[in-house]
């Protein structure tokens, strides 16, 4: 029985052991279609703003709202609306 108990402790340590291996495993590979793209520059902030618009101010009530986000880099910046 304890020599069962001991079999049973290490099949269950192999099978964590296997399943974390194909885990890191997974998380290196790279993707085939990364190498095709190259980096402009890596964003250092990332400032995101909503802004409430009113596009007709004869009708002050109905307002628009939009998410706008600011990318700012070491040569690059650039501004993105979700509207």
């Amino acid at each position: 029985m304890r020599k069962l108990r001991e079999m049973n402790k290490y099949i269950i340590m192999l099978f964590f052991a296997c399943i974390l291996n194909i885990q890191v495993w997974s998380q290196m590979q790279r993707l085939y279609y990364i190498d095709d793209f190259t980096t402009l520059d890596s964003a250092r902030y990332e400032i995101t703003y909503e802004v409430e618009k009113v596009p007709d101010t004869t009708k002050p009530n109905d307002k628009l709202t939009d998410v706008q986000k600011l990318l700012i880099g070491k040569e690059i910046s650039k501004t993105y609306s979700y509207m």
